[in-house]
């Protein structure tokens, strides 16, 4: 059909009944109640995910038209069908997908620019994309529950077709979905901070030496919860999860890639392994369970094995705001003391004097640092006359003052 304002096709949906008599042609009713046109039916998370995200769209389109006259407005959205569940299993992981089709419905048709597989009924619904080509992904836990993982559009494969399944593994990869077991205890801020990370390091990396490097995408390789049962205890109340990660970007131009202190490149360009890259992401859980990060003091060299980590992890508590520092074990405070004396005795001389007093104490009752009293040597010792000595950098008044509180705790104790 042509509307009045000219030049506007709109798509006429028919449908053909065979009454044992006749064969009819008629329109189908498609009003639709709480956005759901009839028949449209799915499990009350996959209806909420999907509302939430066509919601969001119709707001931004919305808001599109009021800064832009010339863009089609709109008054109204559905969702036109909903087909699945449909099951993958990629790497142990078990996803659950759903394949959907959405409408919007236009005050102003004759704004609307119809092309590719999108149309436009008489009636002002528009199907912005290709029909039925959009699907969601969610991971199935052992317990039967859903995790939502992400959305996109498929408009040349499908369930169970090859190009499907490829997609859907780099997508997973790129998400840290690693297997049932470790990917479904992961949560979705967990991989969005990691997602960050990686997202971060382009503009970190945008030259490698004197060649500008094209960054085109990026996936996690590694994501796993770190196990903190051998690293102290923590205060009553407080908990952490902290989660060890890996990424590679993919260059547009890998042959300018500069490969040094253990980068790699693959043969499809994804370059990883910087010595420096943040690795470690901290979280404080709270009572409803939900994540708040603190920024990581742990050191791109140090890995949960390392007797370094400790000490790292608690002082990213410390600076973090939940943990004082004498709250910390005597072991986390001796190796921070010797991993990072400057940082460390600047840093503790900003809190009250009865707090540094405390915290150096409990350090020196851990029996590394009682052996070091003892023998005159250790890493105690070595920590002391890195910072005596400045390593080449004048001391600032709070490395000398917590270094001075520090020799008299020990000279207390002798």
């Amino acid at each position: 059909m042509t509307t009045e304002a000219g030049g506007v096709y709109a798509a006429a949906f028919r449908e053909l009944y065979f009454d044992g008599e006749s064969l009819l042609l008629y329109k189908r009713d498609r009003t639709a109640s709480g956005h759901l046109s009839p028949g449209v039916s799915g499990p009350d998370e996959v209806i909420a995910t999907l509302k939430g995200q066509l919601q969001e769209l119709f707001d931004d389109c919305r808001r599109r038209a009021q800064e832009d006259p010339s863009q089609p407005d709109y008054d109204d959205w559905r969702i036109e069908s909903l087909a699945g569940p449909f099951y993958e299993q990629i790497d142990g992981a078990i996803i659950e997908v759903y394949r959907y089709n959405y409408e919007l419905h236009t005050t102003t048709p004759d704004k609307v620019m119809v092309a590719g597989g999108m149309y436009l009924d008489e009636d002002g619904w528009r199907s912005p994309g290709y029909p039925n080509c959009e699907y969601l992904y969610f991971l199935l836990s052992p317990e039967g529950e859903l995790e939502y993982l992400y959305a996109d559009m498929q408009n040349d494969c499908g369930p169970g077709d090859e190009f499907f399944r490829e997609s859907l593994s780099e997508n997973l990869q790129r998400l840290g979905v690693t297997g049932a077991a470790g990917g479904a205890d992961i949560p979705q801020p967990v991989r969005e901070a990691a997602l960050a990370a990686a997202h971060d390091a382009r503009e970190r990396w945008q030259y490698d030496g004197q060649t500008p490097l094209e960054w085109v995408d990026q996936r996690l390789t590694r994501l796993e919860l770190v196990d903190l049962s051998l690293y102290g205890k923590l205060p009553e109340g407080l908990r952490v999860e902290v989660y060890d990660f890996a990424y590679e970007l993919q260059a547009a131009n890998p042959g300018d890639v500069v490969l040094a202190g253990g980068t790699y490149v693959t043969e499809d360009g994804w370059v990883g392994g910087w010595s420096d890259e943040t690795h470690m992401l901290v979280f404080q859980v709270q009572e409803d369970g939900s994540c708040v990060q603190l920024a990581s003091r742990i050191p791109s060299d140090v890995f949960p094995e390392s007797l370094a980590f400790p000490g790292s992890l608690a002082w990213t508590l410390v600076q973090g705001g939940v943990m004082e520092p004498s709250e910390a074990s005597a072991q986390s405070l001796y190796y921070r003391l010797y991993e990072q004396p400057f940082t460390f005795l600047d840093e503790l001389s900003a809190y009250p004097l009865g707090e540094q007093t405390a915290a150096l104490e409990k350090l020196l009752s851990c029996p590394e640092a009682d052996q070091d009293l003892a023998e005159g040597k250790g890493l105690l010792w070595d920590a002391i006359h890195s910072v005596q000595q400045g390593g080449g950098a004048p001391q600032t008044e709070g490395q000398q003052a917590a270094l001075l509180l520090l020799l008299e705790r020990i000279e207390g104790r002798s």
